[in-house]
C-alpha cells in the first residue's frame, strides 16, 4: 500500500526517509529471511552519483526514487523498470523530483524549468510534461496520483509572503482546478501564510492532508469531491495521512499532552486503542481492508513497539530482539514492513529492516523499507539519511 508521504515544500531535492519496523503477536519467533533477495538500485551516475532513495512501487514492480549529489543540491528523478534504472529528465531546468506513480507506469512530481521555476510534472511512456500552474501562481508541485489518471498536488507563489499553498488537482484532458486554501482566515494571513501537505487520494478522488497555518499547528482537511472541509478536531492539532478504497482516513490528533492515533469515518474521528502500558501512538498506513499499522509508546523514541490495528482491537507486534520496532507500510495481504532494533552487543542499537506475514517476523538485514506491494516486493533504501536505493524481491 501507499506509504506516508506528502510535500509542500518547493525545494526540489532528495527526501532520504528513515523509516520503521514491524514485528508478530507478542511471544512470536522470528526468523532470518531465507526467501528474499535484496537488490541495490544503485544511482544515475554523473552530477547525481552520491546518493538515491527509492520513494514509491506499483503493483507491477516499477519503483520510482531520486538520485542526488553529495550535497542534495541537483537530484534527478528515475523509474526503475525490467532491471534498469532509467533517468526521467527534467523540464529543462538542473533538477526533478519524483513523488508518486501508478499502476500504468504514470509518474508526477515536480521539476526545473528552464527559467529556474518549479513546476508539476507528469512523465509517461518516456515523456515528460509540464503540467503548469494555477492562474494566480508561479510554482506547483505533484504529490500523488490515482490509477485513472487524476493528479493532486499544491500550488503558490515563491518569495511572496504571506506565503499560502493551495490544494491543485490536474485532471486526465489537461485542466487544473485551484481548490484553495484548506484552513485559510485572516489570523493566518496576519501570521504569515500557511504549508499546505497532501496526505493520500484514493480512487474516489477523495484527498486528504493537512494545512499547518503559522503558529497555530496542523489542521486536516478533506476533499470528497465537491466541497473542501475541516476534519475534526478544530480546536487541536490533527493530521490526515491516508484514505484507503471505502474511505476510511487515518492520522493523528494531540490531545492530553501526547499524540494518538485516530480514524476519519464520514467525517468523525474515533481514538484508535493503545496497546497496554502505551501512553500514545501514531499511525503510518491503512490497507483496503481497514488494516492499520503504525507504532505505540510509553516513552516516546525511547520503546516505541509496532502496532497493527483490525478489527477493534490492536496487537503490539514487538521487536526484532532489541527495544524499539515500527510499522511503516501493509499490503491487502495483510503483509507488514518496518525496522526493528536487533539484539546487539553493542552500544549503539543495531537497526534492521523486516517482513512480517503469516504471523512471524522476518529479518531482512540492514535497511529501512518504505513501501510493499501486493506481490510481496519490498522498497526502501540502505540507510535512514543516506545511501541507496534497494528493492527486497521473494525468491
Amino acid at each position: 500500500m501507499r506509504t506516508r508521504g506528502y510535500s509542500g515544500t518547493f525545494a526540489v531535492g532528495i527526501a532520504l526517509i528513515a523509516l520503521a519496523a514491524l514485528l508478530a503477536t507478542a511471544g512470536s519467533a522470528s526468523s532470518k529471511a531465507d526467501g528474499w533477495r535484496a537488490v541495490d538500485l544503485g544511482t544515475l551516475g554523473g552530477k547525481v552519483a552520491y546518493w538515491s532513495s527509492a520513494v514509491a512501487i506499483n503493483a507491477h514492480g516499477d519503483v520510482i526514487g531520486n538520485s542526488s549529489n553529495r550535497s542534495g543540491t541537483r537530484t534527478r528523478a528515475f523509474i526503475w523498470r525490467g532491471g534498469r534504472l532509467i533517468p526521467l529528465g527534467t523540464l529543462g531546468g538542473g533538477s526533478s523530483s519524483a513523488n508518486a506513480l501508478n499502476d500504468r507506469g504514470q509518474v508526477v512530481g515536480s521539476a526545473e524549468t528552464r527559467p529556474g521555476k518549479t513546476h508539476a510534472f507528469l512523465w509517461e511512456k518516456g515523456q515528460m510534461r509540464d503540467l503548469g500552474v494555477p492562474p494566480g501562481t508561479d510554482m506547483s508541485e505533484a504529490v500523488r496520483i490515482t490509477n485513472r489518471g487524476l493528479v493532486v498536488g499544491v500550488a503558490g507563489r515563491a518569495n511572496v509572503l504571506p506565503y499560502h499553498e493551495h490544494l491543485v488537482v490536474w485532471r486526465r484532458h489537461g485542466s487544473i482546478r485551484d481548490l484553495g486554501t484548506p484552513w485559510s482566515s485572516p489570523e493566518a494571513v496576519a501570521q504569515g501564510g500557511a504549508a499546505t501537505f497532501v496526505g493520500g487520494v484514493n480512487e474516489h478522488g477523495e484527498i486528504v492532508g493537512s494545512t499547518v497555518p503559522d503558529h497555530v499547528g496542523e489542521r486536516s482537511f478533506l476533499w470528497d469531491g465537491r466541497s473542501l472541509r475541516s476534519l475534526p478536531p478544530r480546536s487541536a492539532r490533527s493530521e490526515a495521512l491516508d484514505a484507503n478504497a471505502s474511505g476510511r482516513v487515518i492520522g493523528w490528533t494531540y490531545r492530553e499532552s501526547n499524540f494518538r492515533a485516530v480514524t476519519w469515518e464520514r467525517g468523525q474521528m474515533r481514538l484508535l486503542p493503545l496497546p497496554p502500558g502505551r501512553k500514545g501512538a501514531f499511525t503510518s498506513a491503512i490497507n483496503d481492508e481497514g488494516e492499520i499499522v503504525g507504532y505505540g509508546w510509553a516513552n516516546r523514541e525511547v520503546d516505541n513497539h509496532a502496532v497493527l490495528w483490525r478489527i477493534g482491537t490492536v496487537i503490539d507486534l514487538g521487536t526484532l530482539g532489541g527495544t524499539q520496532s515500527e510499522a511503516e507500510a501493509i499490503n491487502n495481504r495483510r503483509q507488514i514492513v518496518g525496522t526493528s532494533e536487533t539484539a546487539s552487543d553493542s552500544e549503539a542499537p543495531v537497526w534492521h529492516a523486516f517482513l512480517w506475514h503469516d504471523g512471524r517476523m522476518v529479518d531482512l538485514g540492514s535497511g529501512y523499507p518504505v513501501a510493499i506491494n501486493d506481490r510481496g516486493q519490498i522498497i526502501g533504501n540502505s540507510g535512514p539519511y543516506g545511501g541507496h536505493a534497494r528493492v527486497w524481491l521473494p525468491n
